[in-house]
């Protein structure tokens, strides 16, 4: 009959316990963490694909800031037309109510406060940087 030896078994049985312990206590991180491993080393093989999404993502968020600059900007220059329209569109009522009733004289204060928004209008800024590129 053959004969085992119960300190090599025990041995055996110690290392499995060790291993199933460690094996738990990294999944009990991972669960805590939300994270694979703390290192691109712990992914292994995949670690090509997520720097491939990490570039992707940060491509993502440049797109995406530019978007927002672009649309500031966009808006600026609206709010800067929208005044000057404004002011073309008031001075235009004024010019024909003063040739339709013959009195001019309030006219000259109103296109000096015309042309002031108009130019107000295009001198719209931006972080310093004029939005229709030019001053007075």
């Amino acid at each position: 009959m053959t004969r085992i030896s119960d300190i090599g078994l025990q041995q055996i049985l110690l290392n499995g316990f060790q291993r199933a312990q460690g094996s738990a206590q990294e999944r009990q991180i991972q669960l805590a963490t939300g994270k694979v491993s703390t290192a691109y080393g712990g992914i292994g093989a995949r670690t090509l694909e997520l720097l491939s999404a990490e570039g992707v993502l940060a491509r993502a968020g440049a797109y995406d800031g530019a978007a927002k600059t672009a649309l500031a900007r966009l808006q600026m220059q609206e709010t800067g037309m929208t005044s000057v329209a404004d002011a073309v569109s008031l001075m235009r009522e004024r010019m024909v109510q003063a040739l339709a009733t013959g009195s001019a004289e309030l006219l000259l204060p109103e296109i000096e406060t015309a042309a002031q928004r108009v130019i107000t209008g295009l001198n719209t800024q931006i972080g310093g940087v004029y939005v229709f590129g030019g001053t007075d």
